[in-house]
Formats: structure tokens, C-alpha cells, sequence
């Protein structure tokens, strides 16, 4: 089962799939969405925004499923773990973020601005 999970990231990343299409193949995987319970989650949606100064539309809109990111949490490489231990942030604190995401508000979470572009992170 993980490899067939493996191979639809896969081609989520070489852009043969959408995002959306990646979560209901691995909803699939899961027993489908038929099967699950009722969802209490308010948040289901992790988004990456660059929007240039001067324009109307955004030139970066990235929209992933925040089930897809926690899944690919679980494969983070040794090397990113051992980066994020070296920065004081312990993988628990990610994963845990990524929790408190799916139940809490959609607020942003981090927005940067300069002279050229803004960068906006939220979850819907």
C-alpha cells in the first residue's frame, strides 16, 4: 500500500496530477471517502501565494490538501529532520502545527512583503 501511495506523490510532483486528483486516489487507498467518518475539520486546504507589486493577479498560487502535506511529513528526509533539529524545531512541533491547522481558524501564517513581491502562507 505505501507504494502505490509513493507512486501517486510521485506523480503529483512531476505534474502528471493534480492535487486534487492525488487526494482522491489516496482517499482511495484509504477505503474511499464513503467510508470515513464525518469530518469536524475546518481547514482542509494549505496555500502559497506570490502576488508581484503592481499586479492584479497572483504569479505563484499554490493550493494543496493539508491531508497531502502531513503524508509527506512522514517521508521527510533524514537530512531535513536533522536541518530542523540543528534550527531548535523538533519534528513533533511541525507535525503539531500541521494538527492545530486543521482544527483551528483559517489565519495566515506568515506574510512577508518587500518592494517587489508579497508572499502570503494561510490555510483554508
Amino acid at each position: 500500500m505505501d507504494e502505490e501511495r509513493m507512486k501517486i506523490l510521485k506523480m503529483l510532483e512531476e505534474g502528471k496530477i493534480k492535487a486534487e486528483e492525488a487526494e482522491r486516489l489516496l482517499d482511495a487507498l484509504s477505503g474511499g471517502a464513503a467510508e470515513k467518518k464525518p469530518s469536524t475539520k475546518r481547514n482542509r486546504w494549505f496555500r502559497v501565494q506570490v502576488q508581484e507589486r503592481g499586479s492584479e493577479k497572483a504569479t505563484v498560487n499554490v493550493r494543496l490538501p493539508l491531508s497531502l502535506i502531513k503524508f509527506g511529513m512522514k517521508f521527510a528526509p533524514k537530512l531535513t529532520k536533522e536541518k530542523l533539529a540543528q534550527a531548535s524545531i523538533p519534528m513533533e512541533s511541525v507535525e503539531e502545527a500541521i494538527a492545530a491547522w486543521e482544527y483551528g481558524k483559517g489565519e495566515t501564517i506568515v506574510e512577508v512583503e518587500d518592494k517587489e513581491a508579497t508572499v502570503k502562507v494561510w490555510v483554508e
